[in-house]
């Protein structure tokens, strides 16, 4: 059986924290960041226009949060979805690696990565996404396959 002090120890602990917070916030303090010293693993972090409609979903095998703004991400799978049909995934982006900054809507990476959409396939390496102006940027060992016919745009 359990000593009354051993019980009382974890009690006594998060009372202190309490006053200690109390007494931090009552002296107008801000509170301490919060810190993630362990990732996370297996996360999805999805994206909602104003009308509740999903415009992307993220996964990641590991995340790392950098700053308020910025998670490292392992694994990547990001998933853009049809504006008219939101169930439709229109494009994927996937990468090994890649740096995700949440206030911009910017994915980047130097690492490789796969874009896969309809007409087209695009790898290479030194790349970003811009979500808001639904953009991808490949600047290294770049390669292209279209799936459908490109016509007369080569002359």
């Amino acid at each position: 059986m359990r000593s009354t002090s051993t019980l009382l120890c974890p009690l006594l602990l998060c009372l202190l924290a309490l006053s200690c917070a109390a007494q931090d916030k009552q002296a107008g303090d801000a509170p301490a960041p919060i810190e993630a010293r362990a990732p996370i693993k297996n996360f999805i972090l999805p994206k909602f226009t104003a009308g509740g409609v999903r415009t992307m979903l993220l996964h990641g095998e590991e995340a790392r949060l950098v700053s308020s703004e910025e998670i490292a991400i392992k694994g990547m799978n990001l998933n853009l979805f049809n504006e008219k049909n939101p169930k439709l995934v229109e494009t994927l982006l996937t990468a090994t690696s890649a740096s995700f900054f949440t206030r911009k809507e910017l994915a980047s990476g130097d690492n490789g990565v796969l874009v896969r959409h309809d007409d087209a396939e695009m790898s290479g390496t030194r790349w970003n996404y811009d979500h808001k102006a639904k953009k991808v940027v490949i600047e290294g060992k770049v390669r292209v396959i279209f799936q459908s016919q490109i016509g007369d745009i080569l002359k």
